[in-house]
C-alpha cells in the first residue's frame, strides 16, 4: 500500500495538491479503472520487482500464484508486472485481464 501511494506522489503530485481530498479516496489499492491507478500500479510493480526475478519465477513457479508468494508480492500485483513486461516485448502471459474485476478484491 505504502509503495502504491508513494506512486501517487511521484507521478501525480499536480492533481494531489490541486485536489487533495479527492485524491485520498483510493481505497482500492489495485483498482484498474483508470489511468491514474494504473500508472501508480506500474510504477509500483516495475519499481519492486526485477524482470528477471519475475523470469526466473515463472520458469520454476507451480503457477501464477506460487509465483506471486515466491517473489514475495500480492498476486494482483504479479499480473501488473507480467502485463508491463508483456508490452516491453517479453514472452509472457498474464492469466487475468487487467480490467478484471480479480485485480480490485
Amino acid at each position: 500500500a505504502a509503495g502504491h501511494e508513494a506512486a501517487h506522489l511521484i507521478l501525480h503530485w499536480k492533481q494531489i495538491t490541486a485536489s487533495p481530498v479527492k485524491a485520498m479516496r483510493d481505497f482500492n489499492l489495485y483498482d484498474s479503472s483508470g489511468r491514474v491507478e494504473n500508472e501508480a500500479n506500474f510504477f509500483l510493480a516495475d519499481f519492486i520487482i526485477s524482470d528477471q526475478d519475475v523470469l526466473e519465477v515463472i520458469e520454476s513457479a507451480y503457477d501464477y500464484f506460487a509465483a506471486a508468494r515466491t517473489l514475495c508480492i500480492p498476486d494482483p500485483l504479479l499480473a501488473f508486472k507480467l502485463y508491463s513486461m508483456m508490452r516491453r516485448g517479453y514472452k509472457v502471459r498474464s492469466p487475468v485481464n487487467l480490467d478484471s474485476k480479480f485485480l480490485g478484491r
